[in-house]
């Protein structure tokens, strides 16, 4: 834990407390790590992925993720029948941007994908990706 972290606080507090002085005792228990220096080979990315509902259509995506080596940890699919409108939210282990951009571009050519976006950032450099033809699901 980071000493930020409520949960080390909190214990932190209950030993003070415990100890009747005001201060934690030194424990054993508690080591500095310098967290700064820790990279994770990769990172997660939350998408949002709009389109027409078919039959395949999850079979295609779990494929082009597949083949740009990016492990699905989360998935979520709504169909809207009655739109003929598919909503799907993934995230996805990725190791360099360039390979998520990449899947997302080919993504895009699944035949009925609308629209690519990232869900953790509105921004207009995080703007859906689409292939025009996002007018017609909202």
């Amino acid at each position: 834990h980071r000493a930020e972290c409520r949960f080390v606080r909190e214990i932190k507090e209950e030993a003070a407390h415990q100890n009747g002085n005001g201060h934690a005792p030194t424990s054993r228990r508690w080591f500095h790590v310098r967290w700064d220096t820790i990279r994770p080979e990769r990172y997660r990315v939350s998408l949002l992925l709009t389109g027409r509902d078919r039959a395949g259509l999850m079979l295609d995506i779990a494929d082009v993720l597949a083949r740009h080596e990016l492990n699905i940890v989360s998935l979520g699919a709504l169909s809207i029948s009655t739109r003929y409108k598919a909503i799907i939210r993934l995230t996805v282990e990725v190791q360099r941007p360039e390979q998520l951009q990449r899947a997302c571009q080919r993504m895009l050519n699944i035949d009925g994908i609308v629209s690519v976006a990232r869900r953790d950032r509105v921004s207009q450099q995080n703007a859906p990706i689409t292939n025009g033809y996002a007018s017609h699901l909202d």
